[in-house]
């Protein structure tokens, strides 16, 4: 492995002493735009946490706005640079300053010098602050750097990262958009401004709705490490002298960081023959197992024309390009069932349906459903017939492959027709490929949320072992912590049944930090069931991580090898999932990854500080995800946990069917 760096650099000051004004809501109206990014608080809190800065006339003041409860008070604004003679604190020692003061401050002299120059966000989740940079003078298309202010006992650091090079800042069309989620730009500030106060005449964020409107698509990037590295070089060439501070530019060196053993890497394919890459294995030995009646599967077409449902069977049955067929591939022959339903409309394909298919429950059949959309894209009518289409298939023990037919007559089709078929394996209940490292016994529980407006709903996949064969899924219509420990507990049950011996631990791979209210009622319910059993819960963030990035100076293309990680803090890590097994790939890697963040919670010390382990098994886990060719960032615990709970949150009456497909298979993916 060659040289690592983080995207993290030195912050030095060059003062250590400040003014601190304290602000009135009232006294900030004639400037609206300082009140948008001073630092915010109630009086009660300023008095708790800052009494060793302030002086007596500011804590009279402070006591004066107090009331019974904190929620009653009104806020009021501390500002560093903007100076309230009424009230101001001079001369406070910044090593006497809390850290949440002290990261305010350096927040407000970097907005305060970057907003002459770009567009300045001051509040924008998952990080400190960001800036826009105009892409070309003539576009409205933007570059969004992201900046995250860390500070310890010892150093000051700076995250500065891209969080967006797609970002569209313009004058849109408002019509029928709901702009209280809308961020306008005045003084080069982007702030969120309610219904009554915008007008078609300013700049605006685009949101989800507005790109929709304006058939902005979002166009995603397969290459960016280097990208990334030289856009974030030169932002600091050109910004690290500040009134106060100075950002260094040199990338955080990392000195110790560890790699995933080798052979996590190699999976077992057809006829025990080994390989590290999935294309090779599938297309050279095929897949490890085929279920036992896979000869006897036929497929039932569900189709809107005949030329895309021949072209499909062609494809099916006698390959096209690098792609043998489906029979050749995975082992699916393509026989077609005496069933066709053939569509006029999307309107009456579920009628259609229905009345084709009007037994309780089929065996050996799969679904070949050619829609004019994809699942991604779908308009909420679109949305609402894929899903209740599933869900018929689903209930009467059918799996479904749903194919956007437009993508049928692309030349490229050949490239997906591996993953289509590969995830056609898997939901009739094969499995293309498996880890080959030695089989172990672990309840390994994987828990996701599905988020539908302001409704939560919760995921879960159990499995027993490191197969990837997933032993049981479980729907929570709500996220109440006590819903998931009793799946924990029936869990548990299963596993001391089907496995026949006691369980020592748990891991539960979580989608989130874990709360100390859930840490308490997860502990009460497996002490108080099984008095002998240790969990550790792994926090696997649904989001990639793009705040923190690491660079390999010594390959071309700057993306570290799969399998390396680094510790950023006590119990976090940064995990590299990708495409580069190897630390010289011969043939170019043109699919490239973000790394993702895993916090690890041992509460018993149950692995004995040995997070190699734990880590080590978060990467097996994103090898064994059978939708596609590619190995993913995520592991497959937390990757299928969503997904189902997508599905059933969009089935009507939230009712998953009890069948072999429904509570077997991967029928989601």
């Amino acid at each position: 492995m060659g040289r690592l760096v983080l995207n993290r650099f030195k912050i030095n000051l060059s003062t250590d002493k400040v003014s601190v004004s304290f602000y009135e809501e009232n006294e900030l109206e004639s400037n609206f735009i300082l009140k948008q990014y001073l630092y915010r608080l109630k009086p009660s809190i300023v008095l708790k946490y800052f009494e060793k800065i302030l002086d007596e006339n500011i804590k009279g003041w402070l006591n004066s706005l107090k009331k019974g409860k904190i929620e009653d008070e009104k806020y009021i604004f501390i500002s560093f640079l903007q100076k309230n003679d009424n009230r101001i604190q001079e001369n406070v020692l910044l090593k006497d300053l809390p850290y949440s003061l002290k990261k305010r401050y350096i927040k407000e002299v970097l907005i305060n010098k970057l907003k002459e120059k770009y567009i300045a966000e001051p509040f924008k989740e998952g990080v400190d602050f960001c800036v826009y940079e105009k892409v070309e003078e003539i576009s409205n298309k933007y570059i969004r750097y992201d900046f995250i202010i860390y500070i310890d006992n010892k150093d000051i650091e700076l995250s500065l990262s891209i969080g967006s090079t797609d970002t569209y800042i313009g004058k849109f069309d408002l019509t029928n958009i709901s702009t209280d989620k809308i961020k306008v730009l005045i003084d080069n500030l982007l702030i969120k401004k309610s219904n009554t106060e915008i007008t078609s005449n300013v700049l605006v964020k685009a949101n989800f709705q507005i790109r929709k409107n304006e058939n902005i698509s979002p166009k995603p990037k397969f290459s960016f490490y280097k990208e990334h590295y030289e856009k974030i070089k030169a932002f600091l060439e050109e910004n690290n002298s500040f009134d106060y501070l100075t950002i260094l530019t040199s990338f955080k060196k990392i000195t110790k960081y560890d790699v995933v053993d080798f052979d996590s890497n190699k999976m077992i394919f057809g006829n025990g023959n080994e390989d590290y890459s999935t294309i090779n294995g599938m297309r050279e030995y095929g897949p490890y197992k085929k279920p036992e009646n896979i000869s006897k599967f036929q497929l039932l077409f569900i189709y809107p024309d005949s030329e895309a449902a021949n072209k499909l069977f062609g494809y099916f049955s006698r390959g096209y390009r690098h792609f043998p067929g489906l029979e050749s591939y995975v082992g699916i022959p393509a026989n077609l069932s005496e069933i066709k339903i053939k569509y006029n409309s999307l309107n009456s394909i579920v009628d259609e349906i229905n009345n084709k298919l009007n037994q309780t429950k089929y065996e050996n059949l799969i679904a070949v459903c050619i829609i004019p959309f994809s699942k991604t894209n779908a308009t909420e009518e679109e949305s609402k017939i894929y899903f209740k289409i599933k869900q018929i298939l689903l209930n009467k023990n059918i799996p479904s492959q749903f194919i956007k037919r437009d993508k049928i007559f692309l030349e490229n089709f050949h490239y997906s027709l591996p993953n289509i078929a590969i995830a056609m394996l898997a939901k009739i209940g094969g499995v293309p490929w498996k880890l080959s490292k030695s089989h172990y016994d672990e309840l390994i529980i994987g828990f996701n949320v599905y988020i539908e407006e302001k409704d939560k709903y919760i995921g879960s996949c159990v499995f027993f072992d490191n197969e990837g064969i997933i032993q049981e899924l479980n729907f929570y219509p709500t996220s109440n912590i006590e819903e998931i420990c009793k799946g924990l507990f029936q869990s548990i049950v299963k596993y001391k049944k089907d496995k026949n011996k006691d369980i020592e631990r748990i891991v539960i791979h979580y989608y989130k930090p874990l709360s100390n209210e859930e840490n308490k009622e997860i502990k009460k319910a497996l002490h108080g069931n099984f008095s002998n059993i240790n969990y550790v819960v792994v926090e696997i963030n649904d989001t990639k991580a793009t705040t923190d990035l690491c660079f390999d100076l010594e390959y071309e293309r700057l993306m570290p090898q799969s399998g390396t990680y680094i510790k950023l803090k006590i119990d976090e890590y940064l995990i590299f999932n990708n495409l580069r097994y190897w630390e010289k790939p011969i043939n170019p890697i043109n699919q490239e990854e973000f790394p993702i963040k895993v916090k690890i919670y041992d509460p018993n010390n149950t692995f004995d500080n040995q997070h190699h382990i734990l880590i080590s098994q978060v990467y097996e886990f994103s090898r064994l995800y059978w939708k596609s060719l590619k190995q993913k960032d995520q592991p497959v615990t937390t990757i299928y946990s969503k997904l189902f709970a997508e599905y059933v949150a969009n089935f009507e009456n939230q009712e998953l069917c009890d069948n072999y497909v429904s509570k077997k298979t991967v029928w989601f993916i």
